[in-house]
């Protein structure tokens, strides 16, 4: 059985600040770092690397045919992602995404989306899915990998990021056997049009009462709330200064939370205990 993942490929400059930001004024950059990234590579990449079994990655979306597509390409390839449903699209170039990391690791990202706002993919009937995440695809594409998922049982973990789509948008999932929504707690107002995170969850309640929530918090950790047992738990986040590590970027933070999520629930573990990996 395999995980479907439908998401952005981008090509990442990440450029390390000198000083903070400031709208309007020039900043020094002391470090560039070209990689590949986009939200849909990174959970990918994450699920992957935590299962160990190459393959039980199914990868859908698209990257431009330039050099950097290829590589991309390649490199999931080489991490075990069965890239069989990335197309390659003449007409666009693969994703883009400036990264820039202010001292202290915040990091602010401007994406251009060029060939994954074009991604048109012949899915086939996808009897294989065991669980599809969603981050960020084309909102066409997303309406028939929910319907795949609805068809075949499969739970659904969607990762949505700001501006791409409302909660009404998303009233398929109310078919599907799990629907656990995975936004920070912006991207959750910002999906529901509120501007407080309690009327965010009342809102995201209403429209979706089978959702599970998983609202990543940051430094707060994830706030997740099940209305099936009429329950919400706060699960702090891990302490990283006290086992030696050091915060040099959050860039991809959310992303490898959604991935070791989802692939704690392919391989079976209770939604909770997932959560608090």
């Amino acid at each position: 059985m395999t995980i479907y993942v439908s998401g952005r490929l981008n090509v990442d400059y990440i450029l390390m600040l000198q000083t903070p930001l400031i709208r309007g004024e020039k900043a020094v950059a002391t470090e560039l770092v070209v990689d590949y990234g986009g939200s849909g590579g990174n959970v990918a990449t994450a699920i992957v690397r935590f299962i160990r079994k190459p393959g039980c990655v199914r990868f859908v979306g698209c990257v431009g045919s330039d050099v950097h597509g290829k590589s991309y390409v390649e490199l999931l390839k080489s991490e075990g992602v069965d890239t069989t449903l990335i197309r390659t699209v003449a007409n666009a170039p693969t994703g883009l995404a400036i990264v820039l990391v202010e001292p202290g690791g915040i990091a602010t990202v401007i994406s251009y989306r060029g060939a994954n706002e074009v991604c048109s993919v012949d899915l086939g009937s996808l009897n294989d899915m065991k669980l599809l995440v969603l981050t960020n695809p084309p909102i066409e594409l997303a309406y028939k990998l929910i319907d795949c998922a609805i068809k075949s049982s499969s739970g659904i973990v969607v990762d949505p990021s700001r501006g791409w789509t409302t909660i009404n948008q998303l009233k398929a999932l109310l078919e599907a056997k799990l629907c656990i929504l995975a936004p920070n707690d912006n991207e959750l107002m910002w999906l529901t049009g509120t501007h407080s995170l309690k009327h965010a969850i009342f809102t995201t309640l209403r429209v979706l009462p089978s959702c599970k929530l998983a609202i990543k918090r940051g430094s707060l950790g994830v706030l997740y709330v099940d209305p099936d047992q009429s329950m919400a738990i706060e699960i702090p986040a891990l302490p990283v200064g006290e086992i030696g590590l050091r915060v040099l970027s959050t860039a991809g933070c959310g992303d490898t939370f959604t991935g070791v999520l989802s692939a704690a629930l392919y391989e079976g573990w209770n939604l909770v205990e997932a959560l608090q990996l």
